[in-house]
């Protein structure tokens, strides 16, 4: 399954903020964002930040359809 490269840099907070890490997230439709601030992401999308962490550890390939990786 190929999905297009469509990356959007999400920061929740409209700022930069030099502590908070990077992240490429693949979203269940296949779109790829790059988003600043997990936290704030999960609340935002309804889903588990814990749960985009044991993607990231490599525990589950993915978490209710999203991906996750640290870029920063």
């Amino acid at each position: 399954q190929h999905s297009h490269d469509n990356k959007l840099q999400v920061n929740a907070k409209g700022s930069e903020d030099s502590q908070a890490k990077k992240y490429r997230v693949t979203r269940p439709s296949g779109e790829v964002i790059e988003v600043v601030g997990l936290a704030e992401f999960c609340r935002n999308e309804g889903i588990s930040r814990r749960g985009l962490y044991h993607v990231m550890k490599h525990n589950q390939t993915d978490y209710r359809g999203y991906k996750c990786e640290n870029i920063s």
